[in-house]
Parts: C-alpha cells; sequence; structure tokens
C-alpha cells in the first residue's frame, strides 16, 4: 500500500466528509422513516381589521379630559362623537360642561379606576364601547370621579360621553 503524504491525506479525508454529508443528505431525504419535509409557508391571510389598543384609548381620553381641565368647551366638544354632537349642540355642551365642571377647580391629580368594554346590540347599530373612570382631585382637594365613554368611529376612539359624579 502506497503511503500517501500528509497534504495527501487530508485532500482524501476531506473528499470522503464532502462525499458521506452528501449521501447522507441524500439518503435522508428518501428514507422511509424520516419525518415529510415541512410544507411551504401558507399565504398570507386577508388583512385583519386593525387593532386598537388601550393605550389609543387612554390617549384619547387624555386628549379630551386635558381640554376640559385647561377650559376648552369648544375644543373639547370638537373631539366628540357625530352622534354625540347631534345630541348636543355646542352651545348647549359648553354651558352645561362649564356650569358643572369649572366650580371644582383645577385638577391636581387623576388615576384611572376602572376600564370596562361594551357591545352595543345590533338593532342599535353595534360596535364596540369603552367606559372609563378616572378618581379626579382638584387643587382646592375636592374629589369627584369622571366617566368617559369612547366608541369606535372608522378606525379611531372618540367621546361618546362624559359624566362627573362628585366623590366627596
Amino acid at each position: 500500500m502506497p503511503r500517501l503524504s500528509r497534504t495527501a491525506w487530508r485532500r482524501l479525508w476531506l473528499q470522503l466528509v464532502i462525499a458521506m454529508s452528501i449521501g447522507n443528505a441524500g439518503c435522508a431525504a428518501t428514507a422511509p422513516n424520516s419525518p415529510p419535509p415541512p410544507a411551504p409557508p401558507a399565504p398570507p391571510a386577508e388583512p385583519a381589521a386593525p387593532v386598537i389598543s388601550s393605550a389609543d384609548r387612554l390617549q384619547a381620553a387624555g386628549r379630551f379630559l386635558a381640554l376640559i381641565d385647561a377650559q376648552r368647551w369648544n375644543d373639547s366638544w370638537a373631539l366628540v362623537g357625530p352622534e354625540f354632537q347631534q345630541q348636543v349642540p355646542q352651545a348647549s355642551w359648553t354651558q352645561q360642561v362649564s356650569a358643572v365642571r369649572a366650580p371644582l377647580g383645577d385638577t391636581a391629580t387623576r388615576r384611572l379606576l376602572s376600564e370596562q368594554s361594551y357591545e352595543r346590540p345590533a338593532a342599535q347599530g353595534g360596535g364596540a364601547f369603552e367606559m372609563l373612570r378616572f378618581l379626579t382631585r382638584s387643587t382646592s382637594e375636592r374629589q369627584f370621579i369622571e366617566t368617559v365613554t369612547l366608541t369606535q368611529v372608522d378606525g379611531a376612539w372618540q367621546i361618546a360621553g362624559y359624566f362627573i359624579k362628585n366623590d366627596d
């Protein structure tokens, strides 16, 4: 048997490793007990309806409440949904909210108490509603609960109601 140089052995060894790798790969592909190849990826699904997060609801309520805090009644009315605007004209809103909210004073703190989700019955047009309740304390130490109701309109949360309850 001829003696091979060190370089020749390495080449031979490398060729054997490559040949065995190719042979094993071919055997694995045709072996009867091997698992089937993975299925091709599924086609993309139909686009889902946009998901509107809890953060979106809180941001919409926060923008509205910031305008209420600043006593910008007309601007706050501009953020309410169309159903609210049809039921409560802007002049009426301004008069009612200023008479109730202004005497409570400036807001010192506001903390989210609860979030509740509701579905409007189909007979009333359907749709999701969210009710956010906040515990608010004024700089004059008066405490009250503000309830902001939101509904989805064209994929965005809009104000559907605002209520104040004295908590003193």
